[in-house]
């Protein structure tokens, strides 16, 4: 074997764990809940058009909480948002404008990933204070998912 790996995409890949090369992209996660599907499936066609985010996964869950001094069971969509750091403050602004909850779910924290997803996130977020994205494809020939 030598010491690169070809891809199904046909990109050399570093040999290592799986084959995949970990150099590090930060990218930020954010975690919101919507009341059912069309409402969170709004929400995350407005923040994609707003190009304040580069994927939304749209997660069925069963949430039970506290609400106004009654106990809760309720069927919601968690959208579990994909951006970078210099995009946060502008999203939050624009789910709290858009949400349906007086109280919105806003969770965020920092993950890495590898360096082709983090290259196609940076390249489908509109740089801030500009009007576009910088609109480069993602590496390879497939979508990158999630």
């Amino acid at each position: 074997m030598t010491s690169q790996q070809v891809g199904s995409d046909r990109t050399p890949r570093a040999e290592g764990s799986a084959g995949v090369q970990r150099a590090g992209s930060e990218v930020w996660l954010v975690l919101t809940s919507e009341a059912g599907e069309p409402r969170a499936e709004e929400l995350a066609r407005a923040l994609l058009e707003l190009r304040l985010a580069a994927c939304i996964s749209l997660i069925p869950v069963r949430s039970l909480y506290h609400w106004q001094g009654a106990l809760e069971d309720s069927r919601e969509v968690q959208l579990l948002i994909k951006t970078d750091r210099s995009h946060l403050a502008a999203l939050h602004e624009a789910v709290l404008q858009r949400h349906g909850y007086a109280t919105p779910l806003w969770l965020e924290w920092p993950a890495q990933s590898d360096q082709g997803y983090g290259a196609w996130l940076a390249a489908e977020l509109v740089s801030p204070g500009a009007g576009s994205p910088a609109g480069a494809d993602p590496p390879g020939d497939e979508d990158p998912a999630g």
